[in-house]
């Protein structure tokens, strides 16, 4: 339960899993972005209507079958979802994950990777050197601490996100400004503010086309830039953030909080923490850290 409500957790474990496949997507292409470093890809994987899961939530992905169900769980690495329920296609039976492969692996001082850091490297590559067809191993879904309630109207919403943390961003956006199902009853306003890469730009300008009165986005490069951002429109996002509508949703990295206090620090020193307790104990404070 969350919020009142159920909702879909865990249905399948290391130990009983579901197989995924690898599909094309018709609506968006597989590889967002390619540089010297690293490669960005879009990747949909069928599910045939038997995994359920809300925007917000993360799969696992298991990219090696280990005889003990204690190995498997050790090699569990979660993605965010970056659909909607409905999927790219409309149709309920897929899902889409945003990874990132890095090609330039940096390695500490004495030239080793973190294990760690070996099997996430690992996992992100097994998933961006699938062919279509292939078979996943996914576990899952998880997650309540990007959820949104599901009557949004009149609600504004604020999002911050860094890098890969714009793909619960966007499974949100795809369910309250694109699905059929969706399309006409969201009447708020959204605020997008984002650090990273140039994903996604065709859809987050298309929202802007269509909704220019209820829909802004802001994009730049690094989290410096991103601080600066929020602090020039600081004044805007600090009112809105009073308002019992509001919704504040911090993806991308567990730092980010502490950034979002140092900006509204500045702009009200004893104010932000009355407010970020408040948006927490009416679940309206949304953060990987929990909140």
């Amino acid at each position: 339960m969350h919020a009142g409500r159920k909702i879909p957790w865990n249905l399948f474990s290391p130990k009983v899993p579901f197989r995924a496949t690898l599909v094309p997507n018709h609506q968006h292409p597989q590889m967002l972005m390619s540089t010297g470093d690293f490669e960005i890809h879009h990747l949909t994987l069928s599910h045939h209507g038997k995994v359920k899961f809300l925007e917000g939530q993360s799969i696992g992905v298991l990219p090696t079958v280990t005889a003990s169900p204690n190995a498997a769980l050790a090699l569990v690495r979660l993605y965010p979802i970056a659909s909607s329920r409905a999927g790219d296609d409309q149709r309920s039976k897929t899902f889409s994950l945003c990874v990132k492969r890095v090609l330039a692996a940096k390695r500490s001082a004495d030239g080793v990777m973190t294990r760690e850091d070996e099997y996430q490297a690992s996992c992100s590559n097994y998933l961006c050197s699938l062919k279509l067809g292939d078979k996943v191993t996914i576990t899952g879904p998880m997650g309540r601490e990007l959820l949104l309630p599901e009557d949004l109207r009149g609600h504004t919403l604020i999002f911050v996100a860094r890098d890969l943390g714009l793909a619960p961003v966007r499974a949100h956006l795809r369910r309250l400004l694109h699905d059929r199902k969706e399309q006409g009853s969201f009447d708020g306003a959204i605020r997008v503010v984002f650090a990273g890469h140039e994903m996604y730009e065709d859809e987050m300008n298309a929202y802007e086309s269509s909704y220019p009165k209820n829909f802004r986005y802001s994009s730049v490069d690094d989290l410096v830039e991103l601080r600066n951002q929020l602090l020039k429109d600081g004044e805007e996002l600090w009112n809105l953030l009073q308002k019992p509508s509001t919704h504040l949703l911090i993806s991308g990295g567990r730092d980010l909080d502490a950034m979002m206090a140092e900006v509204f620090q500045s702009a009200n020193e004893t104010g932000w923490f009355q407010v970020r307790r408040r948006m927490q104990r009416e679940q309206r404070y949304h953060w990987e850290g929990g909140g």
